[in-house]
């Protein structure tokens, strides 16, 4: 499955990377094909000062947390996305975040599902599953694999640390 990844949840994961949305990336990448924009990673960097103050982080920490993530998300060109597939995401997100737009507009160009925490996404969900934080967390159903199906926490036990 195609889960294109918002700016809100790379940062929370890269935040805390032993936290749920953390360890579901990093686990879930094992069952689940992580996505999201390449401007996200200037985005990240953008912010570093305020990354490390709200995180606690060292410089070290963060650099080690962000590649922890990043190596398991697939950052994706945003020009591959037509004129026509920004616009009607850009209609969509029109009354919620205009800057949700790529994210949406790489939902629709690669037919995946988005994961946001913003509740606004539901009565848009259009062509898309958008996948809320909170249910992917508690209410995702164990993806199957072709050896084992593993149970929910075996998949979000911390199984890579950050901290030094």
């Amino acid at each position: 499955m195609k889960i294109i990844v918002d700016t809100n949840i790379v940062f929370s994961a890269i935040l805390n990377s032993q936290g749920k949305i953390g360890q579901l990336i990093i686990n879930g990448s094992n069952f689940f094909a992580f996505y999201t924009v390449r401007l996200l990673k200037d985005e990240i960097w953008e912010h570093k000062d305020k990354i490390l103050k709200i995180s606690g982080l060292s410089s070290q920490q963060l650099t080690k947390s962000y590649e922890t993530i990043t190596k398991r998300i697939t950052f994706v060109d945003e020009n591959i996305i037509s004129d026509k597939e920004l616009l009607d995401a850009v209609d969509l997100v029109a009354d919620i975040d205009e800057n949700d737009a790529l994210f949406v507009a790489l939902t629709n160009h690669i037919k995946g599902k988005l994961w946001t925490g913003a509740k606004p996404f539901v009565p848009i969900c259009g062509p898309f599953f958008i996948f809320l934080s909170s249910f992917f967390i508690f209410n995702l159903s164990t993806p199957p694999t072709s050896q084992t199906k593993p149970t929910r926490q075996s998949w979000l036990k911390p199984s890579v640390s950050t901290t030094t």
